[in-house]
């Protein structure tokens, strides 16, 4: 599609939408939607990337769920904007400090993985680690504060060290 045809549909000037997608000028979000929408992306996919574009920051505590699908859209949106490299080529990329495996089940929605491995796959994908932690520790935080349903009631992972005579 030319830069003429996406002016076209977006009734934006040609000039406007060149440094747009140059990155000379910031879209607002209802024309990154627009161009999402256009290109048969998923608006949802770029949102940390306009935010963090923009200087936001992540909003307070969301259900697990929402947080868990919120870093697999940012993901998304990044590999979308890496131009989709196949999960060999981020193992490739990543110098193997993410798998194929790992690679290919977090794109997948399936896995939400060690930060280690998720800033990893970041960098391979060209962006930058600390805008998606604050989504990696939305979902950690809600684990971290959960109960463990497979301990008794009253009890705890740290084993408290009994008083000596």
């Amino acid at each position: 599609m030319t830069i003429r045809e996406i002016a076209d549909r977006t009734m934006l000037s040609p000039s406007f939408i060149s440094r747009v997608l140059s990155g000379d000028r910031l879209p607002t979000w209802d024309l990154t939607c627009s161009l999402a929408v256009l290109f048969g992306a998923d608006p949802a996919e770029l949102r940390v990337l306009f935010e963090a574009a923009h200087g936001m920051t992540v909003h307070g505590r969301q259900p697990v769920a929402v947080s868990i699908e919120q870093l697999h859209a940012a993901v998304r949106g990044l590999h979308r904007a890496a131009k989709s490299p196949s999960p060999e080529r981020i193992e490739q990329y990543s110098r193997k400090a993410v798998t194929a495996l790992q690679a290919r089940r977090v794109l997948s929605g399936i896995d939400v993985p060690e930060w280690e491995v998720l800033a990893a796959l970041v960098c391979a994908l060209g962006g930058r680690p600390h805008d998606f932690k604050p989504l990696w520790e939305a979902v950690h935080y809600t684990f971290l504060m959960c109960d463990d349903p497979r301990l008794p009631e009253g009890t705890a992972h740290i084993a408290v060290p009994e008083e000596e005579p």
